[in-house]
């Protein structure tokens, strides 16, 4: 196994070994330097100093050299039979091959780690799980670049179970980030999060400060994605704050232009020019011609959106230079496409005539068949030339690129992505008069965005239904009219959407957005007598629904709400009965009431069985709302469908009577009780410690266990609602009895 006995091992190698473990890289190389005569080490000992130094220089974004020392480690490695020093230079050699692009050396690397592993016999099994742990890391490196979301994922749980196996504490950071990583790509957000932040607390445990802003930067970015940018700011300072104590040059810079485009989104252009200034001056001492190429980029669109078309030509002209002279088939996209978003912004008939060609072009070159900036562009191009010239012919070539877009969506399972391109169908279907379609892509990228808890998203493509139901009249009016496609555009507000997709504007967040609430009526299928709450005696003489007509509406048309005169109607079915809500306003607010009034209703009927007590959803209601038990009675929206705040789902209820019951419980417990998924239970935990009813804590016995406990507010509270529901459950035995 090794190449032969050791005698008198260099203090500083071994020193060198310990700071590689602990992913202290600047020090290793510090600790190698001091290391004068290398022809004076023993045949192992300089193996091990190239994979050390190989292996810091990777980590230190300096591939080159890491290459070349990773391939003298290799040599050497070859001649001897130490089986983890050859592979651990194939890693270091297939990690900086993955670095420089190099994507079928580093998949050959691969392929010989998993051959010298296969032939192995003589290891034992704890060995050749840490040989494996190598194979698995470097195989995630690949699967991230070529998008193998399922395979990113594997690898990187196969690794997790090995580092927790042998205490693997220093590697089990990397590790945790790269799941938050796949469960990104997955478009599992608050998955990612929960993985990023066990990587956030462990790094700093093990001071690992490479790896706590790295993974701080992340997070911000996942916020970013959610559309909570002030968040993700708070994130990418604390990540900045960090990269200048540590010199992370090569970082500051990627975080520094990812802060530039929050601000850029946010509409504060100068504040955004700031940060994009600064990250090119970063990369720009790096050397790295196609980082600074991609630094232009951003400067000069941020100079076009601000108007600024003298600053913006002179980066493009520095831009152009670089093209030049250097051959990097990458970097004379960037400033094609530079050159597109220039000319575009300049504006005039040839001009924007040419930005199309160049944009048209680009779009045909396989690696940018599936770019959604580049295609967005040209679709905002097309709309554009369309409110100037209203030429039908410019719709079909845009419902083209729309379809293209989708698809573009689906391959690279951008769930944002797909969201926000049913809403700008939605709103193609409005200028072309199909409103039958509109309605369906507005609430399939309604449901996409609240499937993953892209909230804001949700709200925007919510808000956006209720105003084309609110101007229904207005668009039949402009199909009967037939007017000009440049006031559809407007009306429509394209601009805003394309804005939104392209990130150059911020989502509203709707704070101010007002639900009134006018009547609840529960609707049996075994009577005919309706069960109906109004909000003031003048709603009871205005709103008399025709049940019958309103369920034929949902069911034919596969709507989630329906203009009612002045309101709108939204629905929920609860087994045997059927719940509708007519409201004034916000109807996005009213579904999550609904919903959450549904899930009380469901969980009290659990309840009520498992003291063997008949249910009406009726009955529940009005002693409900007779006895003040459960819903506290202000006004009408607090009386029926804002619940106590306690429990909003069952499964919290489940969560809640665990604590309550069992006390303190680790994680896994947890989950294996309440019989939730590992993403559900994140969820809904984090719903209840923010509410303050529930504390975690962490503790590291061989491996990070993470540790749930209900709170004393949380216990007082949970001990009210549980009196509350027994007395409601007497009320219904005594009425039933009677």
């Amino acid at each position: 196994m090794n190449f032969g006995k050791k005698n008198n091992e260099n203090q500083h190698l071994k020193a060198a070994r310990q700071c590689s473990m602990e992913q202290r890289h600047e020090t290793v190389l510090t600790e190698l330097e001091k290391i004068q005569e290398l022809d004076q080490l023993s045949p192992v000992d300089q193996c091990e100093f190239f994979i050390l130094k190989s292996k810091a220089l990777n980590k230190l974004n300096q591939y080159h050299e890491a290459l070349d020392l990773a391939e003298k480690g290799l040599t050497l490695a070859m001649k001897g039979n130490s089986t983890l020093m050859l592979v651990e230079s194939l890693t270091a050699k297939g990690t900086a091959e993955f670095r420089l692009g190099k994507n079928d050396e580093c998949f050959e690397s691969i392929q010989q780690i998993k051959k010298v592993i296969l032939s192995d016999i003589e290891s034992s099994q704890q060995e050749r799980d840490l040989l494996y742990n190598h194979f698995y890391y470097l195989s995630s490196l690949y699967h991230y670049q070529h998008l193998h979301k399922d395979k990113l994922l594997e690898s990187n749980q196969k690794r997790l179970e090995i580092c927790e196996k042998y205490g693997l504490k220093y590697e089990l950071g990397e590790v945790y980030h790269n799941l938050g990583v796949a469960y990104y790509l997955k478009g599992e957000l608050l998955k990612s999060i929960r993985y990023y932040k066990k990587s956030i607390e462990l790094s700093k445990l093990t001071k690992n400060f490479n790896q706590l802003a790295y993974c701080l930067g992340n997070t911000g970015k996942i916020y970013s994605t959610l559309g909570e940018l002030d968040i993700a700011l708070d994130y990418y300072q604390q990540s900045l704050d960090i990269l200048k104590k540590i010199k992370n040059e090569y970082l500051l810079g990627a975080f520094s232009n990812a802060i530039g485009e929050i601000y850029m989104q946010k509409g504060n252009l100068p504040k955004s020019m700031e940060y994009f200034q600064n990250g090119y001056q970063l990369v720009k001492k790096l050397g790295n011609n196609l980082n600074i190429a991609g630094a232009y980029f951003k400067i000069v669109e941020n100079f076009t959106l601000q108007k600024d078309y003298e600053a913006a030509e002179m980066y493009f002209k520095e831009l152009e230079q670089i093209a030049k002279t250097d051959d990097n088939r990458r970097i004379k996209l960037i400033y094609d496409f530079a050159h597109a978003l220039f000319l575009k912004s300049k504006g005039g008939s040839r001009n924007i005539v040419r930005a199309g060609d160049i944009l048209r072009n680009l779009m045909k070159i396989e690696d940018l068949q599936n770019d959604p900036p580049l295609h967005l562009k040209y679709c905002e191009l097309l709309f554009e030339e369309l409110a100037k010239s209203n030429e039908e012919y410019i719709l079909d070539e845009i419902k083209i690129l729309l379809e293209k877009l989708e698809s573009i969506a689906n391959s690279c399972n951008s769930q944002e992505l797909k969201a926000e391109i049913k809403l700008l169908q939605a709103k193609f279907d409005l200028i072309t008069f199909n409103f039958d379609r509109a309605q369906k892509n507005f609430i399939k990228g309604q449901r996409i965005a609240c499937k993953y808890d892209l909230v804001r998203l949700e709200r925007k493509i919510s808000h956006e239904y209720d105003k084309f139901l609110q101007y229904y009249d207005k668009w039949t009016d402009f199909q009967n009219h037939q007017s000009e496609i440049s006031d559809r555009l407007k009306f429509a507000s394209i601009d805003d959407i394309l804005q939104l997709t392209l990130k150059t504007k911020e989502i509203d967040s709707f704070e101010n957005s007002i639900e009134t609430s006018k009547l609840l009526e529960i609707v049996s299928d075994n009577d005919d007598s309706n069960l109906k709450f109004y909000s003031t005696i003048d709603d009871a003489k205005e709103i008399n629904l025709d049940i019958q007509s309103i369920r034929e509406k949902f069911e034919s048309n596969s709507v989630d709400r329906i203009k009612f005169d002045n309101n709108t109607v939204i629905m929920n079915r609860l087994g045997t009965e059927t719940i509708y809500y007519v409201l004034e306003g916000n109807t996005y607010e009213a579904q999550q009431n609904l919903q959450r009034f549904s899930q009380d209703i469901v969980l009290l009927q659990e309840l009520l069985k498992s003291k063997g007590l008949p249910f009406s959803i009726k009955k529940v209601i009005e002693i409900v709302k007779d006895s003040d038990n459960l819903i506290k009675q202000k006004e009408f929206s607090q009386e029926i469908l804002e619940k106590n705040d306690l429990i909003t789902a069952p499964h919290r209820f489940n969560i809640l009577y665990c604590l309550y019951d069992y006390g303190r419980m680790n994680w896994t417990d947890l989950k294996n009780k309440v019989q939730l998924t590992s993403g559900n239970l994140d969820y809904h935990l984090s719903v209840l410690q923010k509410k303050g009813w529930i504390i975690k804590d962490e503790e590291y016995q061989d491996r990070f266990l993470q540790f749930v406990d209900i709170s004393e507010y949380g216990r007082e509270e949970f001990a009210k609602y549980t009196e509350k529901i027994s007395l409601m459950c007497q009320q219904v035995s005594f009425q039933t009895s009677n």
